[in-house]
């Protein structure tokens, strides 16, 4: 997996186990959600590298879009950039085939997506 750091600019004061206004996070996959107009529209699935707690509930996956109209989901993966962020509520399931819906995510917080020039995969911990 590939491993990104989240810098958290809104809210101001997110504070976390990774740090202040940081979460550290594992790319999963891009999905896609559509709308209530028939719209689809891509995100990145992002996994917690240590879950934390937001408004009672654990949050372990986020979905990530570009913040900015013209920015693209793989821009954002190969360069990094301002997204929104929502976190997957728990409980749902984040399989490949699984849905996520609108209804299953909540939007919470605004920030720069960075990748880290190390990755995190099986074979790595196997050497």
């Amino acid at each position: 997996m590939t491993r990104y750091e989240k810098f958290v600019g809104e809210p101001w004061n997110f504070d976390r186990p990774d740090g202040p206004n940081r979460v550290l996070v594992d790319f999963v996959r891009k999905v896609t959600i559509s709308n209530s107009r028939d719209k689809e529209k891509s995100y990145i699935l992002l996994k917690t590298v240590t879950p934390f707690q937001d408004h009672g509930e654990l949050v372990k996956y986020m979905i990530a879009s570009p913040r900015y109209m013209g920015d693209t989901v793989n821009e954002i993966l190969q360069f990094g950039g301002i997204v929104g962020v929502a976190r997957v509520r728990q409980g749902v399931s984040v399989r490949e085939d699984s849905l996520l819906t609108h209804e299953n995510i909540v939007y919470f917080i605004i920030g720069s997506l960075k990748r880290l020039s190390i990755t995190n995969t099986t074979e790595d911990k196997n050497s």
